[in-house]
Protein backbone atom coordinates (compact mmCIF):
# COMPACT_ATOMS: atom_id res chain seq x y z
CA UNK A 1 0.00 0.00 0.00
CA UNK A 2 1.34 3.68 -0.86
CA UNK A 3 1.04 6.60 0.95
CA UNK A 4 -1.88 7.46 -1.27
CA UNK A 5 -3.79 4.57 -0.90
CA UNK A 6 -3.25 4.94 2.96
CA UNK A 7 -4.57 8.24 2.57
CA UNK A 8 -7.65 7.31 0.85
CA UNK A 9 -8.38 4.56 3.50
CA UNK A 10 -7.68 6.80 6.54
CA UNK A 11 -10.32 9.36 4.72
CA UNK A 12 -12.74 5.41 4.49
CA UNK A 13 -12.41 4.54 8.03
CA UNK A 14 -12.84 7.94 9.69
CA UNK A 15 -16.80 7.44 7.71
CA UNK A 16 -16.88 3.99 9.48
CA UNK A 17 -17.09 0.31 9.36
CA UNK A 18 -21.06 0.13 9.50
CA UNK A 19 -20.77 2.86 6.37
CA UNK A 20 -18.22 1.06 4.57
CA UNK A 21 -19.69 -2.56 4.64
CA UNK A 22 -23.41 -1.37 3.46
CA UNK A 23 -22.11 1.01 0.58
CA UNK A 24 -19.37 -1.47 -0.13
CA UNK A 25 -21.04 -5.42 0.73
CA UNK A 26 -24.52 -4.78 0.63
CA UNK A 27 -25.23 -2.14 -1.49
CA UNK A 28 -22.19 -2.60 -4.20
CA UNK A 29 -21.75 -6.70 -3.86
CA UNK A 30 -25.19 -8.22 -2.47
CA UNK A 31 -27.64 -5.74 -3.98
CA UNK A 32 -25.80 -6.30 -7.56
CA UNK A 33 -25.24 -9.71 -7.11
CA UNK A 34 -29.17 -10.06 -6.47
CA UNK A 35 -30.20 -8.00 -9.47
CA UNK A 36 -27.88 -10.15 -11.58
CA UNK A 37 -28.97 -13.34 -10.75
CA UNK A 38 -32.20 -12.17 -10.94
CA UNK A 39 -31.99 -10.92 -14.40
CA UNK A 40 -30.29 -14.35 -15.22
CA UNK A 41 -33.02 -16.31 -13.79
CA UNK A 42 -35.42 -14.19 -15.71
CA UNK A 43 -34.22 -14.14 -18.80
CA UNK A 44 -32.76 -18.13 -19.13
CA UNK A 45 -35.67 -19.52 -17.01
CA UNK A 46 -38.95 -18.19 -16.09
CA UNK A 47 -40.06 -14.72 -17.83
CA UNK A 48 -42.01 -14.81 -14.60
CA UNK A 49 -40.34 -14.52 -11.06
CA UNK A 50 -42.16 -15.93 -7.93
CA UNK A 51 -42.08 -12.72 -5.27
CA UNK A 52 -41.12 -15.28 -2.65
CA UNK A 53 -38.15 -16.57 -4.39
CA UNK A 54 -37.02 -13.01 -5.10
CA UNK A 55 -37.30 -11.93 -1.66
CA UNK A 56 -35.44 -14.79 -0.86
CA UNK A 57 -32.44 -14.28 -2.89
CA UNK A 58 -32.17 -10.73 -2.09
CA UNK A 59 -32.24 -11.32 1.74
CA UNK A 60 -29.64 -14.10 1.03
CA UNK A 61 -27.22 -12.07 -0.97
CA UNK A 62 -27.29 -9.11 1.37
CA UNK A 63 -25.82 -11.20 4.22
CA UNK A 64 -23.22 -12.38 1.60
CA UNK A 65 -22.92 -8.86 0.72
CA UNK A 66 -22.36 -7.82 4.58
CA UNK A 67 -19.94 -10.85 5.09
CA UNK A 68 -18.02 -9.73 2.09
CA UNK A 69 -17.82 -5.99 3.15
CA UNK A 70 -16.99 -6.97 6.51
CA UNK A 71 -13.75 -9.41 4.84
CA UNK A 72 -13.30 -6.03 2.51
CA UNK A 73 -12.75 -4.01 5.69
CA UNK A 74 -10.64 -5.97 7.62
CA UNK A 75 -8.31 -7.08 4.79
CA UNK A 76 -7.65 -3.40 3.79
CA UNK A 77 -6.52 -2.49 7.63
CA UNK A 78 -4.04 -5.39 7.54
CA UNK A 79 -2.71 -4.22 4.73
CA UNK A 80 -2.69 -0.11 6.35
CA UNK A 81 -1.32 -1.25 8.84
CA UNK A 82 1.56 -3.31 7.38
CA UNK A 83 2.09 -0.50 5.72
CA UNK A 84 2.02 1.65 8.49
CA UNK A 85 4.67 -0.19 10.33
CA UNK A 86 7.08 -0.02 6.71
CA UNK A 87 6.27 4.02 6.79
CA UNK A 88 7.08 4.09 10.43
CA UNK A 89 9.96 1.84 10.62
CA UNK A 90 11.85 3.85 7.42
CA UNK A 91 11.43 7.21 9.34
CA UNK A 92 13.47 5.91 12.31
Amino acid sequence: MNEKHMQKWQKTRQKGKLRFVIIYGVIGFGLLLSIAQLATKYILHHPHLDLKNALFLFGINLIIGALFGLFMWHSAEIKYRRAEKQYTSRDE
